[in-house]
């Protein structure tokens, strides 16, 4: 049960910072700005590192509904719900995994998951 609550809470922290960067994404394209500061996406609700990419680095990351990019050393606070997939000089991508990637991908607004789908 501690477990579940752990992978549960992982996901719905590292969320808010996915939307708030989903935000960032937006008004930079709008801008037309192609290197952006991005907000850690790891799951530590006290973190305020940034990274900056390019607008097509970041989109990358997130074509995929269970990949969250942190802060380099930052990929450790998600524990054993996520695993890393990229490393990189400045930041390393996860993908959740188990329980946490189930939670994550449900709330993802780009998931056509059942929480997502149009009534």
């Amino acid at each position: 049960m501690a477990a579940a609550r752990r992978a549960e809470l992982v996901a719905r922290n590292s969320v808010p910072f996915r939307a708030a960067n989903e935000k960032l994404k937006a008004v930079a394209e709008e801008l037309g700005v192609r290197r952006v500061l991005f907000i850690c996406e790891c799951p530590d609700k006290t973190c305020t590192r940034v990274v900056r990419l390019e607008l097509s680095e970041y989109e990358a990351i997130r074509s995929h509904p269970t990949r969250f990019l942190t802060v380099k050393g930052h990929e450790v606070s998600a524990g054993p719900h996520a695993r890393v997939v990229e490393e990189h000089d400045t930041y390393t991508v996860v993908a959740m995994v188990g329980e946490a990637a189930k939670i994550v991908t449900e709330l993802d607004p780009r998931s056509p998951s059942p929480r997502n789908a149009s009534p």
